[in-house]
């Protein structure tokens, strides 16, 4: 009779504790998902904008800049 009144016991212990993580784990992934287009796009900016300065450093070297102006040069000979 006890270890039945025991088992039961914790059966529903183990049910209201059950139930609490349901109920947490919902609200968690609720809640995860709220700020998460705002990081990717501090993300996105942050790699567009370490892009951009290895484009610029590579333009801004002197051998592409002669190969530019070569181009612009003849570009501008055709017409």
């Amino acid at each position: 009779m006890r270890v039945r009144m025991l088992k039961a016991a914790f059966v529903t212990g183990i049910g209201v504790l059950g139930d609490r993580c349901r109920r947490v784990t919902v609200a968690a992934r609720q809640r995860s998902e709220a700020g998460a287009s705002t990081a990717e796009y501090a993300m996105t900016m942050v790699a567009a904008c370490g892009f951009a300065g290895v484009l610029l450093a590579i333009i801004r070297s002197s051998p592409i800049k002669s190969l530019l102006l070569t181009i612009i040069q003849k570009a501008m000979s055709l017409g």
